[in-house]
């Protein structure tokens, strides 16, 4: 135990020295969660607060710390639990060396903690040819004094048997704390999810009414719509080709191709005999 206390002293110190031997920044700002340095105005440290990524480590960091602090509850508890089983070990152990010291005839049996067949100073006594005031002085050193051997040796009996009585009697009371927080927990569990629930129905119900009182306002400043108007039909307009005619004048006529030449008659051939004297 000491030899664990001086290495704990020990890394204690080296922690404090490299803590020390850490270089300062004067006018800086060290951010512990983010493990950055910073300016020392207060801008820079608000800007720097107001981040998301600062509160990302803060939270990061209260989660460590909350962890840290179950290990370390829960390795103390272990550790205690340790100490209170080697303390009853210790205490049957120094019944069963009273009783031993008493005589043979007066020896506590073995405790159910150790083998079975193992022969131990109970199982087989004391030597009957020991020194009897040795065993008064040891039993007088213990603490232990009776005025016959009957007495102290039933007075060591007794011990044990209160001494595993209390155990489970502790153990009892364990346990019923145990079922007793676990009970607690869940109706802890159960009024946290009744409690969500009535929030969420609330909250659901509020925006709704909420809604319908915005729909009621806006529907009583607004006016009332106007009908809706017939689709407009576009027609195709149609060409006024006489109006047209009328302002551009007469179409011009197609130009007459000119009249063919007459075809002259053949010409006729007479006999001689009927040919004119003139020729």
């Amino acid at each position: 135990m000491d030899r664990l206390h001086g290495a704990l002293a020990r890394a204690g110190a080296q922690t404090q020295r490299a803590h020390a031997r850490k270089p300062a920044r004067p006018g800086r700002y060290h951010c512990k969660a983010c493990n950055v340095w910073l300016a020392g105005d207060k801008r820079a440290r608000a800007v720097h607060e107001a981040g998301a990524k600062h509160r990302e480590a803060v939270d990061a960091l209260l989660l460590r710390q909350r962890m840290a602090a179950k290990a370390n509850a829960k390795a103390a508890k272990a550790d205690a639990d340790m100490l209170a089983a080697i303390d009853a070990e210790a205490r049957a152990a120094l019944a069963r060396d009273l009783g031993a010291a008493a005589g043979p005839g007066l020896a506590v049996p073995i405790a159910l903690s150790e083998p079975a067949g193992e022969p131990t100073a109970c199982s087989e006594g004391v030597d009957a040819g020991a020194d009897t005031d040795a065993n008064a002085d040891a039993v007088a050193s213990l603490g232990a004094v009776a005025d016959d051997d009957t007495t102290l040796g039933s007075t060591q009996w007794l011990s044990v048997e209160e001494g595993e009585a209390r155990v489970l009697a502790g153990r009892a009371w364990d346990e019923a704390r145990a079922a007793e927080k676990a009970e607690t927990d869940i109706a802890a569990i159960e009024a946290n999810r009744d409690r969500a629930a009535m929030a969420g129905k609330v909250t659901v119900d509020s925006i709704r009414a909420a809604q319908a009182s915005v729909d009621q306002l806006l529907a009583a400043d607004l006016p009332a719509p106007a009908p809706a108007a017939a689709p407009v039909v576009f027609k195709k307009k149609k060409r006024k080709r006489k109006a047209a005619a009328s302002v551009m004048g007469p179409p011009a006529a197609a130009p007459t191709p000119p009249a063919a030449a007459p075809t002259p008659p053949p010409a006729t051939v007479l006999p001689p005999s009927k040919r004119p004297k003139h020729e």
